[in-house]
């Protein structure tokens, strides 16, 4: 009986090891063709892009919601959230953001 639970707890870890990461991915919803939003829903063409790489990274349950920009930026300068696109690199203005890959 005492080795079933020993087992159990390294059972149930295994499991928690094997789960996806859950991110979320804030995107500008006011930047056709390449993020906005249409019918409640984030699209355009760098959406799509990020939507086929992470459906290859199966370690990771990628969610992309839609933020206006200065709201985004304003939720990333304060550690609300992760990650913003589009990634309009000035590092003068924004020290805060993080731009290599």
């Amino acid at each position: 009986m005492k080795k079933y639970l020993v087992c159990l707890p390294a059972i149930a870890l295994s499991f928690g090891a094997s789960a996806a990461t859950n991110v979320t991915i804030y995107g500008d919803d006011s930047y056709p063709p390449y993020s906005y939003s249409e019918s409640g829903r984030i699209t355009g063409i760098y959406t799509v892009i990020l939507e086929r790489i992470f459906s290859k990274m199966p370690a990771y349950n990628v969610t992309i919601k839609e933020i206006p920009w200065k709201r985004g930026l304003s939720e990333i300068e304060n550690s609300k959230i992760f990650a913003l696109y589009p990634p309009y690199k000035r590092i003068e203005q924004r020290p805060y953001m993080e731009y290599e890959m």
